[in-house]
């Protein structure tokens, strides 16, 4: 550390880190270079432009583990408004930057390209540009200028009118690149990464000061409308560029020191928010601040369909929007993470109606459409003007989606949103009342998934319980047999009545199985059959029968039916039984008996066998069959309303079934 005079005030000005060469005195704002030991006064810098940021001088954070403390800053002006290059030293000597803009946070550092840069005039929006083996999608070319310096730096730039060309480059991750031609002679690349506000763990921020003030240096608290006189607070400070007056519609050029009038919106166009200007609400953890609202509108198929936002505004979270279409809410974030394409694995380039990866989820072309800027109240971050037009294309991963932003074909913006529920906006903002949906939205969760999915686990786990019902009470069912006759049916009448000799049905009581064959072809066997208690002499009727029939046609060989068949007689208590059966049997009508005939009468029989087999306490499966099929309607009533829903959903979009007559 360095601790010296300055040349200019004879103010102590400090040098922390080794690789700063320059510095800025923070008592007269003489920016000042230091020759070793030595001092010399380049002159005054500009002032400082208020520009919102929640970041100073002193700010410490973390980023990958590591501790940093904000030691400089240069400040550069773009069409947009202003960001900052904040110069950061970390407690193990090292150095490097936090860009910051709009809320949006990337950690970087120089890095050496290994190789001749693209000329700035070259680049293109959706371009490709490979920087450490690793492609990198051109998203915005912007043209800047010097704004100021303050604190401690490594270099400064030529003169502060030079006017530069910067890149942004981003990836399907976290990382992303600058390149800045500032020095056309010998461009820079900065490599890093954008992280969220929170991941930084910032302290020793700024604290926010109603009576900011704006980049003319007039009061925000006291600025009044030129048309109607209406006092209006600027809540974003130096951010906004444009304020349009809720009252009278006139919209103001906040850059311009006399507050040039840029359009009037007329009075029959005038629209009252359902949130007004001002309200503050919590979302997602944080509290927002609704700035302004614009009502824009997109033509599809010659037909205008009108949707709202409101931009909110949270000093240390950057800026949302709050869409409103149909009474359906989405809070939108920008996202400085680009989707992916789901075949290839790349980044998107070019949004297309094809299907997207972001964050693990599949999002699938909703729509593209022109949207148009119809109204504006309130404050706002960028030139927006009446009339105003972009190419926005929607996807949808309910309750997610995906929106891309293309203007002027010199950047695109990429958001990501999340739907609300009504009252959820309501609740958030204090709202009395509010729009109920229409149709269904193309974010707008599914309620019966999750319905459907509940039904389905529901009837999964009856599945799975009941299977292994089942298999323990088949290891357990004794499954014995108890009796079994075989024999051969003739043309002798008595060869077709059986009457069997007693037999032990042991243990407790439980079903018993009576299975009948007959080895029969083209013919078929009923068997009428009585169990019989040999104590009570109480029958069991019952009857059950056997059929096969085969043949050759046209087709091949063919046949159906069974030479077996089972009957179970439910609860019969142990005991000693007998079996009477009398067997009657039949042919065809015809020798070209077709499949599904009914048989003849009965005829005398042919020569068969037969055979008669009893057991008792059978496992039967009938039951788990059964139960499976009266709870499948369940999770099906479900899944027909999903798809009714779907399908409600997907006719609002590009891809909606057209008719056979179109």
């Amino acid at each position: 550390m360095l601790q010296i005079a300055c040349p200019s005030c004879g103010a102590s000005l400090v040098f922390r880190a080794q690789s700063t060469t320059h510095a800025v005195c923070s008592a007269c704002r003489s920016l000042v270079v230091r020759h070793d030991v030595d001092l010399e006064s380049l002159g005054k810098v500009s002032d400082l432009q208020p520009d919102g940021s929640p970041i100073q001088l002193g700010t410490s954070g973390t980023f990958l583990g590591k501790h940093f403390e904000v030691i400089g800053r240069i400040q550069v002006a773009y069409d947009s408004g202003f960001w900052n290059e904040w110069y950061l030293q970390y407690t193990d000597g090292s150095n490097g930057w936090l860009g910051e803009a709009m809320g949006t946070y990337f950690v970087n550092q120089e890095l050496d390209p290994a190789g001749p840069l693209a000329r700035p005039e070259d680049l293109r929006v959706g371009s490709f540009v490979t920087l450490k083996n690793e492609f990198f999608v051109v998203c915005e070319v912007s043209t800047s200028t010097l704004s100021s310096y303050e604190g401690e730096l490594p270099f400064v730039f030529p003169s502060e009118k030079t006017r530069f060309t910067t890149a942004d480059l981003r990836t399907g991750g976290q990382l992303a690149a600058t390149l800045d031609y500032s020095d056309p002679a010998s461009p820079t690349v900065y490599l890093g990464y954008y992280v969220d506000f929170d991941e930084l763990k910032l302290a020793g921020l700024r604290d926010f000061n109603p009576e900011l003030e704006n980049q003319q240096g007039v009061s925000t608290s006291v600025l009044r409308c030129p048309t109607c006189g209406a006092p209006h607070e600027l809540k974003a400070g130096g951010v906004s560029q444009v304020l349009a007056c809720e009252y009278c519609g006139t919209a103001i050029d906040l850059k311009d020191k006399s507050l040039k009038v840029l359009f009037q919106v007329q009075e029959s166009e005038k629209i009252t928010p359902l949130i007004p200007l001002g309200a503050k609400g919590k979302v997602d953890g944080h509290e927002w601040e609704c700035l302004g609202f614009m009502r824009r509108s997109a033509r599809v198929e010659g037909m205008d369909y009108p949707f709202t936002e409101y931009l909110l505004y949270n000093p240390y979270q950057g800026y949302r929007w709050l869409v409103e279409s149909d009474g359906h809410w989405t809070l939108a974030r920008p996202i400085l993470m680009l989707p992916r394409n789901l075949g290839s694995g790349d980044p998107v380039t070019e949004p297309t109606d094809n299907t997207l990866s972001y964050k693990g989820n599949r999002f699938r072309h909703f729509q593209t459409a022109v949207a148009r800027v119809r109204y504006v109240a309130g404050e706002f971050y960028w030139q927006v003007r009446l009339g105003d037009e972009v190419r926005m294309h929607d996807y949808v991963c309910p309750p997610h989606s995906l929106s891309c932003e293309e203007s002027t074909g010199r950047e695109q913006v990429w958001s990501e949103g999340r739907y609300l529920e009504p009252l959820e906006v309501a609740r958030a903002f204090g709202l009395n009342s509010i729009r109920q949906p229409y149709k269904v939205g193309p974010s707008q969760p599914d309620p019966y998934t999750p319905l459907k999915h509940r039904a389905w686990m529901w009837w999964a786990g009856y599945l799975a319980a009941s299977f292994i019902l089942m298999v323990l009470t088949t290891m357990i069912s004794a499954n014995k047999v108890v009796f079994s006759k075989t024999g051969v049916a003739t043309s002798d009448p008595t060869s077709l009545t059986v009457v069997s000799d007693e037999f032990e049905i042991p243990g407790r009581t439980s079903n018993v199985e009576v299975r009948t064959t007959a080895g029969v072809n083209n013919r078929w066997v009923d068997f009428h059959l009585a169990l019989i208690d040999s104590k009570t002499n109480e029958a069991l009727d019952f009857g059950t029968g056997v059929a096969f029939y085969s043949g050759r046609d046209s087709d091949g060989y063919w046949s159906e039916g069974s030479t077996s068949n089972a009957v179970t007689l439910p609860r019969v208590p142990a005991g000693r039984y007998y079996l009477l059966a009398e067997m009657e049997s039949g042919t065809t009508a015809s020798a070209d008996m077709k499949p599904g005939e009914a048989p003849s009468r009965p005829d005398p029989a042919k020569n068969f066998s037969w055979s008669i087999t009893v057991k008792r306490d059978v496992p039967s499966w009938i039951w788990f069959f059964i139960g499976l099929g009266l709870m499948l309607p369940v999770p099906l009533w479900y899944w027909l309303r999903e798809s009714s829903f779907e399908t409600q959903r997907w006719t609002e979009s590009d891809h909606a079934p057209t008719s056979s007559s179109e």
